[in-house]
């Protein structure tokens, strides 16, 4: 019975999904996969973006570096074990800043390709074992005051540069906004804006050659996300921008599949809503005969959490749905994956910066990412010259801010630190040395806040 027990045991512990965790300095703008290695795109604090190439137990190896904007920087990213495409744009004030494409293979070097003075539009990148297509053009004319749309043109290379290059080119009122490409086919998204609406439609392309419109919208975007193993396309559906809807009946966006060959669309039934989406966003990713997508989940209107996302995998006709990963105050955010299966995504550290986590894709308990929790341990704190000191728990490490609420709200200190019971020391003003009990309010990153009275002796 024993040795039957520890079967069953072994048996599962191998059918579990695995992750891998990787921590990495700043925000997180873009991930992919490239074999065995993740390439993030990554904003150090204060230093710009970087673009490096991450591989378990080896140095971080530098593939780009952009300086610092003043702007949110825009970015696209996507890669196989053979190529890699990187554009990125500047939000600039007046809806028009410099952009750029770079591509190559995924240990670099890396080459330009394609830039604009005046970005209208972040131009979109895509990759197919060793194809690469970019947006080339569509930029702002004249570049100081854009008032209208240069050239633009689909482009098919690869990561050599003497690959030979094929353009199609698109008429001056049409901008392509997404690409999902498979081998030398694949779908584009094209966007028709116009002083009083806006309209889209997605076509199909075989071997660089455009086919008729599978898919068109006015007034909303339809974009293109790939196609499963089956044949069929999925799409995306919604307005230029949405936001996070989970209280709402109705979601912003939806997702539909077309069978090849068909024009008549069957929505995939999802178990939440598109959590912040857009037509360019890295929320919904296809893999074989799986789609990956950030959902936001129902939640409590009593509630002070944030909305729950959780990071689902299902397939198309809603069955075999899995959760990989779920949070609240630290939800899961973009999605990477590869035609093995893996899923990765990252996620903010509560002791500050941001972790990237790779999926192996097996069948397995979903992930629940904790939020970052703080622990006043100290109830009483001697108060020595102007000082005192408290002691904090921090389960999994905690960042923020507290503030003093005795007499009137102040802003006392900063704390960041790891796991584990840490000093804490603040400086008090002279009326707040002289109350016997000093109410404070912890304000966590990524965690629910903490008020708490210290008796002052």
């Amino acid at each position: 019975m024993l040795s039957v027990a520890l079967a069953g045991i072994l048996t599962c512990t191998q059918a579990s999904a695995a992750q891998t965790t990787i921590p990495v300095r700043g925000d997180v703008k873009a991930i992919a996969l490239a074999g065995d290695a993740v390439i993030v795109a990554r904003e150090p604090t204060n230093r710009g973006l970087a673009l490096e190439r991450l591989v378990p137990g080896a140095p971080a190896q530098l593939l780009l570096r952009l300086p610092r904007s003043n702007d949110e920087l825009d970015v696209a990213l996507a890669a196989s074990p053979r190529a890699l495409a990187f554009s990125a744009q500047p939000e600039g004030d007046e809806g028009s800043s410099s952009s750029r494409v770079v591509v190559g293979p995924p240990a670099g070097p890396l080459r330009e390709v394609a830039s604009c003075t005046a970005g209208l539009l972040l131009p979109p990148v895509a990759v197919s074992d060793a194809r690469i297509a970019w947006r080339e053009g569509g930029c702002g004319e004249p570049a100081n005051a854009p008032r209208g749309v240069g050239p633009v043109a689909l482009v098919f290379g690869g990561p050599d540069p003497v690959t030979p290059l094929r353009r199609v080119t698109f008429a001056a009122d049409l901008l392509p906004g997404s690409i999902a490409l498979d081998g030398e086919n694949g779908f584009i998204g094209l966007l028709r804006p116009s002083f009083f609406s806006l309209s889209s439609e997605v076509r199909r392309f075989t071997a660089g050659a455009l086919a008729e419109a599978v898919a068109a919208e006015d007034g909303r975007v339809v974009a293109p996300l790939g196609t499963l193993s089956n044949g069929d396309g999925v799409f995306w559906l919604g307005a230029l921008e949405q936001d996070t809807q989970s209280s709402s009946a109705t979601c912003g966006s939806t997702l539909f599949a077309l069978a090849p060959g068909s024009a008549a669309r069957r929505a995939i039934a999802l178990p939440g809503c598109p959590a912040g989406d857009n037509f360019m966003s890295t929320t919904s990713r296809l893999s074989g005969d799986r789609i990956h997508s950030l959902l936001a989940q129902p939640r409590s209107k009593k509630s002070e959490a944030p909305t729950p996302i959780a990071l689902t995998s299902l397939r198309s006709d809603g069955s075999d749905t899995r959760v990989l990963a779920r949070g609240t105050f630290r939800p899961p955010r973009g999605i990477a994956v590869s035609p093995d299966g893996r899923v990765a995504w990252w996620q903010r550290r509560c002791a500050g910066g941001t972790e990237i986590v790779v999926d192996d894709g097996a069948p397995g308990a979903s992930s629940s990412i904790p939020s970052c929790s703080l622990r006043l341990r100290s109830h009483s704190a001697r108060v020595r010259g102007s000082q005192i000191t408290l002691r904090l728990r921090c389960p999994a490490g905690c960042s923020g801010q507290v503030f003093g609420e005795t007499p009137l709200p102040r802003f006392l200190r900063s704390f960041s630190f790891g796991h584990g019971t840490h000093s804490l020391r603040l400086r008090l003003t002279r009326s707040e040395r002289r109350v016997s009990r000093l109410r404070l309010s912890f304000e966590v990153l990524d965690g629910p806040s903490r008020s708490a009275r210290v008796r002052l002796r």
